[in-house]
């Protein structure tokens, strides 16, 4: 942290502390073989939007004083689990955009270990992602993660599957994102947490009803 001033100093440390929580809160719901050690976090006070590069890359941008509590897409502001709320805090700009950031890390993360699947498609990615061929150790969220928020394609000419591309803050991320929201950074900071709310996936206009699965069991 050398040649930090203070208040970028104190963002990375709650950087840090806002990990422990969240790298848990994804063991439990989604990956349980995630570690610190799969994450590479940097700082860059030259950069302007904080970004997830996958692999486990991630680049946060530069801080704007104590009090920048940070905002999120306007795409997010009518949804009380996901918006910032106007919150002047740099603490808790630490921890929503930490929760952000490693959202995408995993939304990436599932993608690509449910590439080349066979049918039926929520068990084999259940298999690769936690690491077991037994449903009681696949976590209730991964479960409706796979069944409701993806689509499965077959390849062409091959009796494999894989997900269809996802949207950067599509309902995909947003699953992953509102779960690290709700169960520990929106409590911290005095956010209610009220019903879960979250859409399902349905296929683009174009695609419906041309027998693509939205979920092979």
């Amino acid at each position: 942290m050398s040649g930090m001033n203070e208040a970028e100093k104190f963002f990375m440390a709650e950087v840090e502390l806002a990990l422990i929580p969240l790298i848990q809160c994804i063991n439990e719901n989604y990956d349980p073989n995630l570690s610190r050690n799969d994450l590479d976090i940097s700082y860059d006070p030259k950069r302007n939007i904080s970004m997830s590069y996958g692999g486990g890359r991630i680049v946060f941008s530069k801080v704007d004083g104590w009090k920048h509590g940070g905002l999120e897409y306007k795409m997010f502001k009518k949804d009380a689990d996901l918006w910032t709320h106007g919150i002047n805090s740099l603490k808790f700009r630490a921890w929503w955009l930490t929760a952000h950031e490693i959202s995408h890390e995993i939304t990436g993360r599932v993608f690509g270990k449910c590439l080349s699947i066979r049918a039926p498609c929520t068990e084999q990615a259940c298999e690769r992602i936690v690491g077991s061929d037994n449903p009681d150790d696949w976590p209730e969220k991964l479960l409706d993660l796979i069944n409701n928020q993806a689509c499965w394609k077959k390849y062409r000419n091959l009796n494999l599957y894989g997900m269809s591309p996802y949207t950067p803050h599509g309902i995909f991320f947003q699953h992953i994102y509102r779960t690290l929201r709700r169960e520990v950074v929106n409590p911290l900071f005095g956010i209610e947490v009220g019903a879960w709310k979250q859409k399902q996936y349905s296929p683009p206009k174009k695609t419906q009803g041309r027998g693509w699965p939205r979920t092979l069991r």
